[in-house]
């Protein structure tokens, strides 16, 4: 799925929320992970580094006892 500029002129300007799919195909043009994409975004939004929200959802997952969790969904083989 191609993103053309309107749309991502859209996206950034908060004229319009992007999809998954749409989050996605943003990153791979990146070159970079969605969540990396989504982590940027945070920063951004917070008015903090991506290190500081790593370091943040780290600490969040730690306390949940997630972080070295092996989660499945009912698709997983």
């Amino acid at each position: 799925m191609g993103l053309d500029r309107s749309h991502i002129s859209r996206l950034e300007t908060g004229r319009h929320n992007p999809t998954l799919e749409a989050s996605e195909s943003l990153a791979e043009s990146m070159h970079i992970q969605p969540l990396s994409l989504l982590i940027v975004a945070y920063a951004i939004k917070q008015g903090s580094t991506p290190r500081q929200v790593m370091e943040q959802v780290r600490a969040e997952l730690e306390s949940q006892e997630l972080l070295d969790c092996l989660l499945y969904t009912s698709d997983a083989a």
